[in-house]
């Protein structure tokens, strides 16, 4: 028994050593700037749909690399009563309509649709 740990041992180490020497850097291709931090990304047609934890959608065209829109929800109180900015979860494209999972106050959830430029809570 004792043998067999020492050829997995051995056997891991030279795998190890193997994919060490075959590693590269990689350099980005694009560089997009995000209002905050990114949480989620949706990629639509050409359309990339990044939630941040900055209360802001951007949305940017990759064809062309510019931000086209942003979606704004407005800040929230935590549950210590500060107005903060409601980190966005989740983002989720249906045809025109955003669906958006976000921060909600005293430590909940919101669930919004963005449609025709317009903020709609379903569920506080």
């Amino acid at each position: 028994m004792n043998l067999l740990k020492k050829l997995f041992l051995i056997a891991f180490s030279f795998n190890l050593f193997v994919l060490t020497i075959n590693a590269k850097d990689l350099n980005p291709s694009k560089s997009l700037i995000a209002s905050g931090g990114v949480s989620d990304l949706v990629l639509v047609e050409n359309k990339l749909f990044v939630a941040t934890t900055a209360s802001t959608i951007d949305i940017f065209d990759i064809s062309t690399d510019e931000k086209i829109d942003s979606i704004k929800l407005p800040k929230i109180k935590d549950f210590i009563g500060d107005t903060i900015d409601s980190k966005i979860y989740s983002v989720d494209v249906l045809g025109e309509n955003i669906l958006i999972l976000s921060q909600g106050e005293n430590g909940g959830r919101n669930v919004d649709i963005y449609k025709d430029g317009k903020i709609e809570n379903i569920i506080k």
